[in-house]
């Protein structure tokens, strides 16, 4: 594996300082992707009137845990900035996964809702399947793992949030009961694939409802 990032590194990925003077909705997108996968989200979010860190993160280089715990020093700063009225998180595969290892560390007061699209809450086959070819290299691979032991199977859960989740009817790589986390407030299943559901109008406009009343529907 390879050290954790560089300050440098770290300021190429992570915006300076948060939008100002609305809620803000957390972008953060799952393992081998980088931050601009999100930006049809980002661009529908804005056009609601949110505003949006688009969150990067280098999936491969560190394990869930230290990714969670720059999350949540990023959730720490958004919270003690007075301008910013709530935070909200909307996550995709993995990225659902590193922001429960971030807010296990605490919940900021200002946390608001979460939708989870295509999270592997308890695991995946296909990580469980490559884990023992590629798990050395992609140590995710063995975290996501739906094998009993792997870090997803005993991560804690997201009591006391309010927040849901939106799977994808063909997703080949998180099984759609892979995606039930106990204390959802809904549930639900849209077309598409795993990838490409962040890029489907249909998933923009259910989670921003979620994110503005707490419902898809």
């Amino acid at each position: 594996m390879h050290a954790i990032a560089t300050t440098a590194e770290q300021a190429a990925v992570e915006p300076a300082q948060a939008p100002r003077g609305r809620e803000v909705v957390v972008l953060v997108h799952g393992l081998l992707m980088v931050g601009p996968v999100m930006k049809p989200l980002e661009w529908r979010l804005r056009r609601a009137g949110f505003g949006v860190i688009n969150w990067n993160y280098w999936t491969t280089r560190d394990n869930i845990e230290i990714h969670g715990q720059r999350l949540h020093r990023t959730l720490l700063d958004l919270d003690a900035d007075p301008i910013v009225s709530s935070i909200h998180l909307l996550t995709h595969s993995m990225g659902g996964i590193v922001t429960r290892a971030a807010l296990a560390r605490g919940k900021p007061a200002k946390l608001g809702r979460i939708v989870m699209l295509a999270p592997p809450n308890h695991g995946s086959d296909v990580a469980r399947w490559l884990a023992p070819l590629l798990g050395s290299i992609v140590r995710p691979f063995r975290e996501l793992s739906s094998g009993e032991g792997s870090y997803v199977r005993r991560a804690p859960g997201l009591e006391g949030v309010e927040f849901a989740v939106i799977a994808a009817r063909w997703d080949v790589l998180v099984q759609r009961e892979s995606t039930h986390l106990a204390g959802q407030r809904d549930h639900l299943v849209l077309n598409g694939f795993h990838t490409p559901l962040v890029w489907q109008s249909s998933t923009a406009q259910r989670a921003i409802r979620f994110l503005k009343t707490g419902r898809f529907s």
